[in-house]
């Protein structure tokens, strides 16, 4: 799972709601989106994990799997861009609903105009699943975790020689030499 790096938070807050039994943390702030191999990856956009369900053999080898329960956890990323930029944009892997292991994982990502919008959810369902239920859905498990929602650099954009010298001085390097398709893009025949 991508988490976000270089965040500089706004307005970091977080409050409790007894009533509801929520915890709510939020954060505004500004990041960088790296770019760096033609897409930008959304942190915070899969769900799933890598599971290791594997046992010793004995007794006890196909007992139930306990799952966490109750519990619940929702996120919430909107990314505030140019408006044309998200216009007619394929997101990679979007909506998800599935159920595996006891756990229903959602996600959907949607744009409103210069918005986009990704909720992730994961919700326990039962106590415990049989062994054999757990085993079946390690495979999806590690593909859903695999997945997230990215943004594909536009055919169209091409970096200025300022963009260019801040990505390279991000990567560390004084040479633009590893900057990969954005490098390209700048060197194209075909630019317009």
């Amino acid at each position: 799972m991508r988490k976000w790096v270089r965040c500089l938070p706004y307005s970091p807050s977080m409050a409790f709601d007894k009533t509801k039994r929520e915890l709510r943390i939020t954060t505004v702030g500004e990041a960088k989106f790296d770019w760096t191999d033609g897409y930008f990856h959304v942190p915070d956009s899969t769900v799933g994990y890598t599971p290791d369900f594997d046992r010793p053999a004995g007794p006890l080898h196909d007992a139930p799997m306990a799952v966490a329960y109750p519990e619940f956890g929702q996120t919430e990323v909107k990314i505030h861009v140019h408006a044309s930029f998200l216009a007619g944009r394929r997101l990679g892997s979007g909506s998800v609903h599935e159920t595996l292991a006891g756990i229903e994982y959602s996600r959907t990502a949607t744009v409103d105009g210069d918005m986009l919008v990704i909720k992730t959810s994961e919700r326990s369902l039962v106590p415990e699943i049989p062994y054999k239920d757990a085993l079946a859905a390690a495979a999806r498990l590690k593909a859903l975790a695999d997945e997230d929602v990215s943004l594909p650099l536009s055919g169209r954009y091409r970096p200025t020689a300022k963009d260019l010298v801040a990505i390279a001085a991000d990567l560390g390097s004084s040479s633009t030499s590893s900057l990969g398709p954005l490098q390209h893009r700048h060197n194209s025949p075909y630019r317009k």
